[in-house]
């Protein structure tokens, strides 16, 4: 596997880790990003651009993995993922450029 996915399943597995260890927290964690991602007004697939958004413009490589993968599930194509992180550089400028790097890799890691 690539980096990013191990970056991804990493993630997974340390959620799965703290569901056995501090339950009531994971629980919570996992009831938010549950409720928070579901589709209501916006639908799945806006609100994953959106985290994936925010994950470059907070420089955060794990959400980066993990929304980027969760974006091409709801149905993303390249060109809406790059457009949201592109999004997250005119907020955030330079420094949530250098990010871009990392979701342009995750799509070519995930799309093979």
């Amino acid at each position: 596997m690539g980096q990013i996915t191990d970056t991804r399943d990493g993630f997974n597995d340390f959620m799965a880790t703290l569901a056995k260890e501090y339950p009531a927290e994971a629980r919570a964690f996992g009831q938010l990003f549950t409720v928070s991602e579901r589709a209501g007004a916006l639908d799945h697939k806006s609100k994953e651009l959106i985290s994936l958004a925010l994950a470059v413009a907070a420089h955060c490589s794990g959400c980066i993995a993990v929304h980027v993968s969760k974006a091409l599930e709801a149905g993303a194509t390249k060109d809406e993922i790059m457009e949201s992180a592109f999004v997250a550089v005119l907020m955030g400028g330079g420094p949530a450029m250098v990010y871009t790097k990392m979701v342009y890799d995750a799509l070519q890691e995930y799309q093979g």
